[in-house]
């Protein structure tokens, strides 16, 4: 089985570095996850509004992280995903994580998430996130997959996972 960052993959899920050619998935996967947030306003506008999102995304996530890696999740050899990952000497920080609608609720995210802590664990290394406070979806995953509440802002929640 392939390794990306020393990670054995799952047979079903396996994850690679993003590549230049991954930026159109990569725009569909933010449009299929955001899309719904919007209000029911003119498409054009919500087109618009998406893509302004995005950009703003795109541009601070380099700004504020500028050594991280991007991986895409696929299934099958079939982009579903993306992660992003931001490693330092004595913590991982997971900037992002995103499956595609259609993919959702199956259990993969919280796989990928268990290869990195399966990794982190045999380095002695934390893994760190923030999630914002209305995502209960997104912080029932990571209480599933052991995280605990380090600090709860106002609008963010930050994450710690340590090995054990």
């Amino acid at each position: 089985m392939e390794e990306i960052f020393g990670l054995t993959q799952h047979p079903d899920t396996s994850l690679r570095i993003s590549q230049p050619d991954d930026c159109i998935f990569l725009k569909e996967l933010f449009c299929a996850n955001i899309a719904a947030k919007f209000p029911v306003v003119d498409a054009e506008i919500k087109k618009q509004l998406i893509e302004l999102q995005y950009k703003a995304r795109q541009t601070a996530y380099a700004s504020d992280y500028p050594n991280a890696t991007v991986y895409m999740i696929e299934c099958h050899k079939e982009p579903i995903g993306v992660i992003q990952l931001d490693l330092h000497k004595n913590s991982l920080k997971i900037i992002n994580i995103e499956i595609h609608p259609n993919h959702q609720n199956m259990g993969i995210a919280a796989r990928v998430i268990k290869l990195l802590q399966k990794k982190c664990s045999s380095l002695g290394i934390l893994i760190e996130l923030s999630v914002a406070n209305n995502n209960s979806y997104a912080i029932r995953l990571y209480r599933k997959t052991g995280f605990q509440i380090a600090t709860l802002g106002a609008v963010y929640t930050s994450m710690i996972w340590t090995p054990e």
